[in-house]
């Protein structure tokens, strides 16, 4: 009798031993574990869960939903095809890598077979993110995950677009319907024919069009902004073309779904509300349906109502009949020229279509050009209809044929500019205007003449009273103007030296406006930086500019040798830098070459004596706010100099942090405080220069899409590395093998120590210079895990067209909506 007790005993743990097996803890599977019906996988810090749902009887699927929130929200679905018609079902990873879905009679309902060999130690994990994934021993990407696997809803960080190198297109297909998860009618896809762009298909017919993707959104998509919650994307290199987005507080809940109705929508949750947000969908009025008013022609809504219309130098057989400018309310018009183009051996001219959702692209092509470049290219050829340059000058869009599904929003939308021919009866009168303009100017000109004389004068004095001068600018502050020595140059000057601003001198543009070479009549050769008329740097920010740069003196700073301000010009004068700036160098695979480890080295070491000039013992304590490799220059002798100060701040000695409502610079290299609270200090740029850094050791942009495993983005790949003692393999292959090892690690060590999430955890720049010096890293403070650990980017320069975007707001419109 005394053995029984042993006996119940011994059942007892091999009872709890199978139910260990067939009970999933935690967030992971592991090789012979299954996930039976009743239980589930929930991430490592609770935001998502893995389990079984029922949406109708004997309807049973396997998915991935919110954890966190009241409204059981499904974002993936593993057997949408094939349901379980019981609850008999459970999860099994097997030896080979598989996840395995199947009944209880062994009918397999679902698997991600086949996967990649030599699988050792599989693991499956429910990331936090939102990601299953199955991974194994070693490093390298996972062997497969739901994210290349979406169904109708696009999470923080998954790509919808074209994987080049697998031939897989990622797309959205929305649900049959609110209650069945069976894939439905709709689909969003990323059709890469022409210019990429979005559509919306019932099956292969398209039914909207989201336009190619300018001033970093989807040109049919105006609310489309990225603003302090999250942040848009757009990508096209060799590796593929993909559109996505990221959150910038993790904790926030928020994804783009394709509803079963067709639309597409982004949606944030409201926890004081218990609901989701709208933020916007891809159809608000009849305008947004595709090519509603036909070729030529363009759709808006007047008091509620769309209307169609030719556009200008077109019209339509109704036109040609009544005269009438308009089309029939909501019609489709056939608009055809009203006179042919001159092209070749005539001249033609653009007006201007602005607040557009710009044509279809299916037949245009893309390029990086700026505005003057872009519009020669299209005058020079004569199948060329229409063209479009961003914003910022980065991109230039050019159209062949007619063009479709083109509408205007209020004071929304970009600009095109459509190619008609010269107007004749201008040419036509040249004689008549001959004869007449002696005795016009005889008549008239001649006392208007006289009138305007008397006028000028006195606008001119008021002008100059009212027209700040860089004077007054010193005069602020005298006991300093003495210091330094700033040119006041006329405008016709620098049109001069710069052949009348020609595109064949055009260096770059930036957000600001673009920079020329240009030639002194003293022969020196300077650079030349003319803010557009249409720039959001105003009078203010000129001002500032000036006043930092002519104020600060230093080897690795850039000088400031000049300025012009005469009516609307605003321009700046720098010494020229023969090697231009440091990302054409450390992004391109041939020309980073040219800068191996010494040249690297030295490069580092200047940025950071720059930065300390700045931070520590220039006369003004200034935060850069906008550090990266674009910004830096480099001198025939390979010397780094800092540029860009258009948004530098001044602070007191005693200031810590600053606020700011209006988040300006550049995503990536941004740190979170400033990125979702406006918070900047001198830790801000540390934050910037241990990107940079890391941008310099490995040749990858922080914003890349290489292949960071769990990490996303280049800090965490970083750190995960380093962790691990395999920092070397950071290493830029373009630098060959001669890299000095010891050196390259405690540059990483001194990179990730910047780019903490707290800004009390990185250093002074004046304690980064004394560790870059140091012989050994052991009193060096260890690096915890770095901000935006889980953010995935993507790259914007590689060896094709790449373009990628992300801009910053401080604002955003979320309208209430009710979601399944």
């Amino acid at each position: 009798m005394r053995t029984l007790p042993a006996a119940v005993l011994c059942v007892a743990t091999f009872l709890s031993a199978i139910a260990l097996v067939s009970a999933a803890e935690g967030d992971s599977l592991s090789v012979g574990q299954s996930m039976k019906h009743n239980a589930s996988l929930v991430s490592g810090q609770g935001s998502f869960r893995l389990g079984f749902f029922t949406s109708r009887p004997n309807h049973t699927y396997l998915g991935i939903w919110y954890n966190r929130i009241p409204v059981r929200t499904v974002v993936w679905v593993a057997n949408r095809l094939r349901p379980l018609p019981d609850s008999t079902g459970s999860l099994l990873l097997r030896q080979n890598g598989s996840l395995v879905l199947a009944d209880a009679a062994g009918t397999v309902y679902w698997s991600t077979d086949p996967v990649p060999a030599n699988l050792s130690n599989p693991v499956a994990r429910l990331l936090e993110e939102g990601n299953l994934v199955v991974s194994g021993d070693g490093p390298g990407s996972y062997a497969w995950q739901s994210f290349t696997q979406p169904t109708d809803t696009l999470l923080p960080g998954m790509n919808i677009g074209l994987n080049r190198r697998t031939g897989e297109n990622y797309n959205l297909t929305s649900w049959k319907a609110n209650d069945d998860p069976s894939p439905g009618d709709f689909s969003w896809v990323l059709v890469v024919r022409g210019v990429p762009q979005p559509f919306v298909v019932n099956g292969t017919e398209p039914l909207w069009r989201g336009g190619p993707w300018v001033d970093e959104r989807f040109s049919g998509i105006p609310q489309m902004k990225s603003n302090s919650m999250f942040s848009y994307g757009f990508t096209s290199n060799s590796d593929g073309i993909y559109f996505r987005f990221y959150q910038w507080n993790t904790s926030m809940v928020t994804r783009i779904t394709v509803f079963p109705s067709g639309v597409a929508t982004h949606l944030v949750w409201d926890d004081g509300r218990g609901s989701w947000e709208w933020a916007w969908d891809s159809s608000n009025d009849t305008c947004d349906r595709l090519d509603v008013c036909g070729p030529n022609a363009v759709c808006e809504v007047k008091t509620s109502v769309p209307v169609c219309s030719c556009l200008q130098g077109f019209q339509s057989a109704q036109q040609q009949q009544s005269g009438r400018a308009g089309v029939a309310t909501g019609a489709a018009a056939v608009c055809e020229r009203k006179k042919p183009l001159a092209c070749p051996g005539g001249k033609d001219e653009f007006v201007l279509v602005s607040g557009a959702k710009l044509p279809d692209t299916s037949q245009a092509t893309a390029s990086k050009m700026g505005f003057d470049e872009c519009r020669a290219v299209c005058l020079g050829n004569c199948s060329c209809t229409a063209f479009s340059s961003g914003a910022d000058g980065s991109g230039c869009i050019t159209w062949f044929g007619n063009l479709t599904d083109l509408r205007l929003y209020s004071g929304m939308g970009q600009d095109l500019y459509l190619r008609i021919a010269s107007d004749g009866r201008k040419n036509g009168k040249k004689v008549i205007i001959i004869i007449v303009i002696p005795i016009a100017f005889l008549v008239v000109m001649l006392p208007l003449a006289l009138c305007l004389y008397k006028r000028r004068r006195l606008t001119g004095k008021v002008s100059r009273e009212m027209q700040p001068s860089v004077e007054s600018w010193h005069s602020e502050d005298a006991d300093q103007a003495s210091d330094f020595d700033l040119q006041l140059i006329h405008f016709n000057t620098l049109e001069i030296a710069t052949n009348y601003f020609s595109v064949q001198n055009k260096l770059g543009e930036g957000g600001y406006g673009p920079v020329y070479k240009g030639k002194l009549t003293n022969g020196q050769y300077v650079a030349i930086k003319r803010l557009s008329k249409d720039s959001t740097q105003g009078v203010e920010q000129f001002k500032s500019e000036v006043k930092l740069v002519a104020k600060l003196q230093h080897t690795n700073l850039v000088r400031l040798l000049g300025c012009c301000m005469e009516n609307e010009e605003k321009i700046l004068v720098y010494e020229f830098m023969g090697n231009q700036s440091l990302d054409k160098f450390i992004f391109d695979a041939n020309r980073g070459k040219l800068l191996d480890w010494a040249k690297r080295i030295h490069i580092i070491e200047g940025i950071t004596q720059g930065l300390l000039y700045l931070h520590k013992y220039s006369r003004l304590r200034v935060v850069h706010r906008d550090l990266k490799a674009g910004n830096i220059l480099l001198d025939d002798e390979w010397n780094p100099k800092i540029s860009d100060f258009g948004l530098a701040r001044i602070f007191t000695w005693n200031d810590g942090q600053e606020n700011t409502k209006r988040i300006i610079g550049t995503y990536g290299y941004m740190p979170p405080e400033y990125a979702m609270k406006g918070l900047f200090s001198t830790k801000s740029d540390v934050f910037s220069f241990g990107v940079l850094l890391l941008e310099i050791l490995s040749g990858k942009k922080n914003t890349s899409i290489h292949d960071f495993g769990i990490s996303r983005n280049l800090p965490g790949h970083a750190w995960e590395l380093w962790r691990e003692g395999r920092q070397l393999e950071l290493v830029d292959p373009a630098m060959g093998n001669a890299v000095a090892e010891h050196e390259f690690s405690r540059c990483v060590h001194v990179a990730l120590l910047c780019v903490q999430e707290n800004p009390g955890d990185r250093p002074t720049m004046l304690e980064i210079v004394s560790m870059l010096n140091s012989d050994t890293t052991a009193s060096f403070p260890t690096p915890g895990q770095p901000a935006f650990f889980l953010m995935r980017r993507t790259n914007e320069e590689g060896n094709e067209q790449e373009m990628e975007h992300f801009a910053s707001s401080n604002s955003v419109t979320l309208t209430r909506v009710e979601g399944r």
